[in-house]
């Protein structure tokens, strides 16, 4: 699979709805749920790919669990990861009247964009689209790796439909 890489600098539309990370023990944790640490050898854009993929492929095996315990939901709030998560697939299939479903065929649209260094912390961002039955949108699945104290950190940052 071919990814894009974008190195320009990008504006985090969503840098609102971002709170930052904070330590708690040995673990690091967005809000209350922990993130995944990335070794320097997973930050090329072919194993940030992999990640967003292997996201994408636990919402079209509807694993929402493991998806949670992964990666945790970043825009979870004051939910459960989990909960978020089939919430806001759930909307993203359902809203407006739609009745759409998730195609199976696995060929998502992978894009990874990395920030300029910035003072936020934020490393990049990694956008998959997959692609909807029953309707011409597709939902838009985003992974986005920040940089804590020196260690990366990777986390879902958002599930939406896009048209």
């Amino acid at each position: 699979m071919k990814y894009k890489t974008h190195n320009k600098s990008i504006k985090f539309a969503s840098k609102r709805r971002w709170l930052g990370l904070r330590k708690k023990r040995s673990a690091t944790y967005f809000g209350r749920y922990a993130v995944m640490k990335l070794s320097n050898k997973q930050l090329d854009v072919d194993s940030l790919g992999a990640l967003d993929l292997e996201a994408c492929n636990l919402i079209l095996q509807n694993n929402y669990h493991n998806l949670a315990d992964r990666f945790g939901y970043a825009v979870s709030f004051n939910r459960a990861p989990i909960d978020a998560i089939t919430s806001d697939i759930n909307r993203c299939l359902n809203e407006e009247g739609r009745k759409a479903k998730l195609s199976q065929v696995i060929d998502p649209n992978i894009t990874v964009k990395y920030f300029d260094p910035n003072d936020s912390g934020l490393f990049a961002c990694v956008e998959c689209f997959l692609k909807l039955e029953q309707d011409n949108g597709g939902m838009g699945v985003d992974l986005i790796v920040v940089n804590n104290e020196g260690q990366k950190h990777v986390t879902l940052e958002d599930i939406s439909y896009t048209a």
